[in-house]
């Protein structure tokens, strides 16, 4: 286990995705989280990203449009 780390899931070739996603990236955060570290995504389709962010518990996961911006940005 190594706390800190920057786990970016880019899921731009992800062509469908059920809500139980968002309950299956719930659980990933936290244990993430529970390990000292965080989780991000970048490039979803417009679609997916506001599917995720109607469930509360993606609030606390940052969304890029970019995976540059990704990358280097402070999340």
């Amino acid at each position: 286990d190594r706390p800190n780390l920057r786990i970016l899931i880019d899921l731009k070739h992800v062509r469908k995705m059920s809500s139980s996603a968002a309950q299956m990236f719930d659980e990933l955060r936290g244990y993430l989280q529970g390990r000292g570290s965080r989780v991000a995504f970048c490039r979803l389709r417009p679609e997916f990203e506001s599917m995720l962010k109607v469930y509360p518990a993606m609030k606390n996961i940052p969304f890029f449009a970019e995976k540059d911006k990704a990358l280097n940005g402070k999340w």
